[in-house]
């Protein structure tokens, strides 16, 4: 089975997980690929900051993050 990297993915969190641990994970990512530590690679910290909040903004929001997972539960049921 292809493992596809999912939002949750991204910011390391479980799908259940709630949106105050969300927002440290997400937070805690930031901090951890901030630019300053990327010195001559500025382009992938920007890579990995928008992805992060990517991730973050769709499962933040109670709305996207059911119709993202919704959206994850017909993939799943569409590869197996």
């Amino acid at each position: 089975m292809l493992h596809v990297t999912t939002y949750y993915d991204t910011l390391k969190v479980t799908r259940d997980a709630p949106a105050i641990v969300i927002q440290a994970a997400c937070r805690a990512l930031m901090q951890l690929n901030h630019p300053d530590n990327f010195e001559g690679r500025e382009y992938e910290a920007v890579k990995i900051a928008e992805d992060l909040r990517e991730a973050f903004d769709v499962l933040i929001d109670p709305n996207t993050r059911a119709q993202y997972d919704n959206w994850l539960a017909k993939q799943m049921e569409q590869s197996n």
